[in-house]
């Protein structure tokens, strides 16, 4: 078996995103329309332990992802109001400490779910 990295599980975890929320959360346009990508609310660098947590990932088109990244005051304040709930429960999500994990563990977990998604 291959070892698995943080970023393996990060990838699973976009991919469960984009296979959860189906479309852009922003604009709407779905696949047919627009690419797909997997985008942080907690960004990697300062929340390495949310990088691969799927709740901490939203769906959102190439145009609406960089608008994210672009405007990070404006895309935070849309986020917490659109997504109250969702926004809180990060929030909270994001004062867990940081420790070692076991990521082919935590990929075996995000597989299991992904595959309930399908």
């Amino acid at each position: 078996m291959v070892k698995k990295s943080r970023k393996h599980c990060t990838e699973l975890a976009k991919k469960i995103a984009r296979t959860r929320d189906k479309r852009c959360l922003k604009c709407g346009k779905g696949p047919e329309l627009a690419q797909m990508q997997g985008s942080h609310i907690k960004g990697t660098g300062a929340y390495p332990n949310l990088s691969y947590n799927p709740r901490n990932i939203k769906c959102l088109c190439a145009e609406c992802h960089r608008w994210w990244h672009s405007a990070p005051t404006e895309s935070g304040l849309w986020f917490a109001e659109k997504y109250p709930e969702w926004h809180k429960e990060i929030q909270e999500m994001a004062k867990q400490p940081v420790g070692k994990h076991d990521y082919n563990e935590i990929y075996a977990d995000l597989l299991a779910y992904y595959k309930k998604l399908m």
